[in-house]
């Protein structure tokens, strides 16, 4: 009878008593003063480095159908602006960018791969790294030494 009433006993402890988090203490957090700090004033004019895809003009013919003057008006100022086109990624508008530039963004699909590109911080390294050809997506395996790219397992 005794050893029951000590199992019975531990237990009821053990369930009363709530069990200690073993784990490391967080850093403290904190929200952003908004009092502090400013926002960036909207610019409509200066500077600006247009970026579009081969099918922004189509796009933009899509958005802003319709005959009113309002879409007519909009749907002009973008098509001008297909015109100035000179780059195919946004990455490489920001890094031909210069101080107060605006970098307008046409209609269209942009990915990731001109700014996952690895640069080599030295020559000896280079098979350390990708070759900037990034998997489609983080599913599609994980690059190894060497730029290697290796399968994500299949679950069927």
């Amino acid at each position: 009878m005794a050893p029951r009433i000590t199992l019975l006993l531990t237990l009821l402890v053990a369930l009363l008593v709530p069990a200690a988090a073993l784990a490391h203490p967080e850093r403290p957090s904190f929200f952003p003063d908004h009092k502090k700090g400013s926002v960036p004033k909207y610019r409509t004019t200066g500077p600006a480095l247009v970026v579009c895809k081969a099918d922004s003009r189509t796009r933009i013919n899509q958005i802003f159908k319709g005959k009113g003057p309002k879409n007519t008006k909009a749907r002009k100022r973008q098509l001008a602006l297909v015109k100035k086109c000179k780059f195919r990624h946004i990455q490489d508008a920001v890094e031909a960018a210069k101080s107060d530039y605006r970098i307008l963004v046409l209609p269209g699909e942009y990915r990731e791969e001109p700014s996952a590109a690895v640069k080599y911080p030295q020559a000896e390294c280079k098979d350390d790294f990708t070759t900037g050809e990034a998997p489609e997506h983080a599913s599609a395996g994980r690059v190894v030494p060497g730029g290697k790219l290796v399968p994500a397992p299949t679950y069927d």
